[in-house]
């Protein structure tokens, strides 16, 4: 009928419209998120230029390739999960530790990203004081950097310990360990010790340094007091 044929025609374009604006909400959802996902990129990609134009900067004042700092942010980038910002500011921050060689700092850069991702710390804290401990020791290459992030990510895992806590001591002691004749891998084993004693940072490593003074000194006299130390060290 005809009563039925209008009511038909009428659902029918309710339907439209209600489907028409569905499409339509969806559309302006897309458009919402597609402007938001684009801003995001064009600051990532904003933050990143103006870093390494940091870089840049550094890199003429140190005496170091940019050129050959870049290939090395690329090549970590491609080989590690993390963003190039983070690479790039971890390169820029051992550009300014003396560091005069843009391939090894680019070795670095691989090495303290994956002992972060290894340890669950910062690659920037843990690369402040690794570089300070190797340095202190005397040996600041990135094979033995990458040695020693090596040996401190099994020692953190072994005791149980957080690297980034292990590394802070061994910075601390490096200079006088070095003088007393312990090894790097000594010196790690003696912080985590110290740590798991339930020794508190810095004042302990300010104690131990005491401690190795003193042995130092009673060494080189021959005093019988060195004695007393035996079972300490």
């Amino acid at each position: 009928s005809t009563q039925q044929t209008t009511s038909a025609i009428h659902k029918l374009g309710a339907a439209y419209t209600d489907t028409k604006n569905k499409v339509k909400g969806k559309f302006i959802e897309f458009d919402r998120g597609a402007v938001a996902t684009l801003a995001a990129g064009t600051a990532a990609a904003a933050l990143y230029q103006k870093q390494l134009s940091t870089l840049n900067a550094t890199a003429a004042n140190s005496g170091q390739s940019f050129k050959q700092l870049k290939a090395g942010i690329d090549a970590a980038f491609s080989s590690l999960p993390v963003a190039r910002t983070d690479l790039v500011n971890l390169a820029t921050q051992l550009s300014q530790t003396g560091i005069t060689s843009s391939r090894e700092i680019g070795s670095m850069v691989v090495t303290f990203e994956k002992l972060a991702a290894a340890t669950g710390g910062s690659a920037n804290s843990l690369a402040a004081s690794m570089v300070q401990f190797t340095n202190a020791m005397g040996d600041q290459s990135s094979g033995n950097i990458n040695a020693m992030a090596n040996s401190l990510t099994d020692l953190a895992a072994k005791e149980g310990l957080a690297a980034q806590n292990i590394a802070n001591f061994a910075q601390a002691i490096a200079q006088l360990a070095r003088v007393s004749g312990i090894t790097e891998n000594q010196v790690l084993g003696l912080s985590a010790a110290f740590y798991k004693a339930g020794a508190d940072g810095y004042v302990a490593a300010n104690t131990f340094n005491s401690m190795l003074e003193n042995i130092t000194q009673l060494a080189s006299t021959g005093s019988p007091e060195l004695a007393k130390y035996a079972n300490v060290l």
